[in-house]
Order: C-alpha cells, then sequence, then structure tokens
C-alpha cells in the first residue's frame, strides 16, 4: 500500500461556502430570548419565553436565542446546540455556539505563558475527547491543553468564556499507521467533569454504535475548524465552517490513484468527504465531520486524516467513527 503520510500532509479541507445548521428539535424543549451580556451569566435573566424553537426569527437582533436541553443520559442530550445568535452571517462564518462540541488542542509555549495550536478534537461526553493521532503523537502530555468553547483564537473577550483542561491520559489506537493512516484515531480523558448544564456554548456530539439514518439531502455534511495549522489559511481566527458531502469510496480511490498511483488502496476504516473545489483551505487535524439525523440530532462519522491541501477536485479523507464504536465505548468504560 502506498505510504500517504508525507505526500498528503497537514489535513487540510478546501472550503468557500456553506450552510449553517438548522435542527430541529424535540418539542420537550424551551426557548428564551437572551441578552447577550447574559448569556453566559450565573445569573441569566430570560427576555422572553416562546415555545417554538423552529423559529429563527423570534428573538430581536444581537439577542440570543436560547433553547435549553431536558434533563437525560448523554445518548439523548447529545448531538444538540443550545444558542443562536440572531444576526445575518456571511458565507462560511458561524455564530458563537454552532459547534458546541468543538475542541481545541494547545501545546504550551517554552518561551513565554502562551499556547501554539496544534489540532482540534471532539467532546464526546463530559470527560472523554476524540481525535486524530497524527498531530498529537509525539507531543508530551503535559504540554497540552484542552479547550472548549473557543471561538476566536484572538480574542479573550467572547460572549462566552472558554475553558481549558488538562489531559490526564491519551489513549491512541494501537493499529494507528502513520504511513497509510489506517486507525487514526485517539481518546483523550479530560482532568475534570465538563459542567455542561451551566455552560450554553458547550455540548457533546453523538456517537452512534449503528448505521445513522441521515437526513436525505444528498448526504451532506459539515466540518468545521480555525485553519491554524495551514499557511494558506485566511487571516482570521474565527471559527467557520463548510457544508460537503460524502463521496463514493470507488470515486475517492480513483482520485487518489491518480496522485498515489494504481496500486493505492484506500484503507477500510477510511471514509471520504467534499468537493475539492472550495477554497480557501481551512480544516485542522482531528476535526470532527458532522452529519445531522433524521431525528434532528448531530453525530460524528468522521475526523479530518489527511488531504492534499488545496488541490482541486480530489476529497478529504477521514477516519470513520462508525467503525471505532466498539472501541471508542471500551475505552470509555474503562476510563470514566
Amino acid at each position: 500500500m502506498a505510504s500517504i503520510a508525507w505526500i498528503i500532509f497537514g489535513t487540510i479541507l478546501i472550503i468557500n461556502s456553506a450552510a449553517s445548521i438548522v435542527q430541529y428539535w424535540p418539542s420537550n424543549r424551551k426557548c428564551y430570548c437572551v441578552s447577550i451580556a447574559n448569556i453566559c451569566s450565573p445569573n441569566i435573566q430570560f427576555l422572553d419565553y416562546f415555545c417554538n424553537p423552529y423559529s429563527q426569527a423570534y428573538c430581536r437582533e444581537n439577542e440570543i436565542q436560547y433553547c435549553d436541553i431536558p434533563e437525560g443520559t448523554i445518548s439523548e442530550t447529545c448531538g444538540m446546540k443550545k444558542m443562536t445568535m440572531m444576526h445575518k452571517l456571511t458565507v462560511g462564518q458561524v455564530e458563537v455556539g454552532e459547534y458546541p462540541w468543538q475542541v481545541v488542542i494547545l501545546k504550551k509555549r517554552q518561551y513565554d505563558t502562551g499556547y501554539t495550536y496544534i489540532s482540534t478534537g471532539v467532546l464526546i461526553n463530559k470527560k472523554h475527547v476524540l481525535t486524530a493521532v497524527h498531530e498529537i503523537d509525539l507531543v508530551d502530555i503535559s504540554d497540552l491543553i484542552i479547550r472548549l468553547g473557543e471561538w476566536d483564537l484572538l480574542s479573550n473577550e467572547e460572549i462566552c468564556s472558554e475553558q481549558d483542561y488538562h489531559p490526564i491520559k491519551i489513549i491512541k489506537h494501537p493499529g494507528y499507521n502513520i504511513h497509510t493512516l489506517e486507525n487514526n484515531i485517539a481518546l483523550i480523558i479530560l482532568d475534570r467533569i465538563v459542567p455542561l448544564a451551566t455552560s450554553p456554548h458547550i455540548n457533546t456530539v453523538c456517537v452512534h454504535s449503528g448505521p445513522i439514518q441521515l437526513l436525505p439531502s444528498l448526504r451532506r455534511c459539515w466540518v468545521a475548524g480555525w485553519g491554524s495549522s495551514q499557511p494558506l489559511a485566511p487571516a482570521t481566527k474565527r471559527l467557520r465552517n463548510v457544508n460537503i458531502p460524502i463521496v463514493n469510496r470507488t470515486a475517492c480511490q480513483q482520485s487518489f490513484q491518480k496522485i498515489l498511483g494504481n496500486s493505492y488502496q484506500l484503507p477500510e476504516n477510511i471514509l471520504c468527504a467534499g468537493e475539492g473545489k472550495m477554497d480557501p483551505c481551512i480544516m485542522d487535524e482531528g476535526a470532527p465531520l458532522v452529519c445531522q439525523s433524521v431525528s434532528g440530532e448531530m453525530n460524528v462519522v468522521g475526523l479530518v486524516s489527511a488531504s492534499t491541501g488545496c488541490q482541486k477536485n480530489v476529497p478529504s479523507l477521514f477516519t470513520d467513527v462508525s467503525k471505532f464504536t466498539s472501541w471508542i465505548h471500551q475505552q470509555v468504560f474503562e476510563h470514566y
């Protein structure tokens, strides 16, 4: 099998346009209008209450539509965003709290008290984060910071403050292959429980054990990132997203054979997504590919594993999360 770790390095996805996630809320959710200044305050004040979370125009401009999540298990409350900003977004922009499961992985700098961006991950429960092995493989665990609730990497004055955690253990899949990027998945265990109930901008994504029945919308899914590992990334460091299609395995393999040679065989635990026609390149290693199920929640189906950077007409490679659900659940059970 041809080696792709050096030929396809950097794990960046090509994007230009994106559609924001529109979710269909369970009927038992209550929604409120909240002032921006109060959304993350411990003394939050609801300006108004309404029972129609489908409405995207009820609250006034620059207010926040906050929809609570009823108490329940992680499997019942995952994959739902809680807050929606009442303002217009340009194509590719992401509002605060739109990807509440998005995680930033940072490394402490040796020369000052700051951090260096490494990669991205996704929160799957109150104490565990999924990511790709590639960028964290050789990093000392004591140098890592796991940040939740991030939106603007260059600002410390966001609507809701980010939350920093220390990893106490990183479990890398034993079958990880740096050359083929097979089994490119790792589980990070956080040093404490994430307070989901009091964090309007943070929630978990869903991880299903079986096939996911997706919305019949051309099998398109979303991936978001900051593009901080890519020299061609835009100057902004606010989270951005793109809506991309899942690509047929045969077509994907043929695309990569044009680059790597006819002997290249797409590994079984890798899926392909993206049209390879969008610019700029902003995706990050380990970023979650999320798809919406027919019941409305967002499910992580892939983790950005590799791409040809900004090369056109070539999809990106993702670790196929569905192939690892048994391993994920086993590790979570053993390390909670």
